[in-house]
């Protein structure tokens, strides 16, 4: 996480709040794994002074609108949004359309974007690489790869 701290512009802010709200999404239980751990290793670089509110969520769960609803509305107002997904596919159709319906409602509000991806693949200028650097160009948003 260090290498994260030392990357990110916004971590200074971050570090001096008393509240950091993230949005985690994921695919399935090795990315919900990968996301846990983000988390234990975020809490521990912040401190206990600051605390981390959770909002996590299951992709498939944006099959069901009211949900995909619920979850955009908080990633709109969250600070820190993080997908954790396996990165030699693409991003499925619920995926996409929770990512359109969160950019709508985000407007100007300032945040991270990141993305948890499978190891051996994380560096890789792949596809996947440019389709999440496209979506934090879009939300006018700091990127991150893991």
């Amino acid at each position: 996480m260090n290498l994260l701290s030392a990357k990110l512009g916004m971590w200074s802010g971050w570090k001096e709040s008393k509240r950091l709200c993230v949005s985690a999404v994921f695919e399935d239980s090795e990315t919900c794994a990968r996301v846990a751990q983000f988390f234990r290793d975020l809490s521990g670089d912040l401190g206990q002074q600051c605390q981390v509110i959770q909002h996590v969520w299951l992709v498939n769960e944006f099959r069901v609108p009211e949900l995909k609803e619920i979850a955009a509305d908080e990633a709109a107002h969250d600070d820190l949004i993080i997908l954790a997904m396996h990165s030699d596919g693409s991003l499925s159709e619920h995926l996409q359309s929770w990512i359109d319906l969160w950019l709508s409602r985000k407007g100007g509000q300032p945040a991270v974007f990141g993305a948890l991806l499978d190891p051996d693949t994380a560096q890789d200028s792949s596809s996947m690489h440019l389709c999440l650097r496209e979506i934090a160009r879009r939300g006018n948003m700091e990127f991150f790869a893991q």
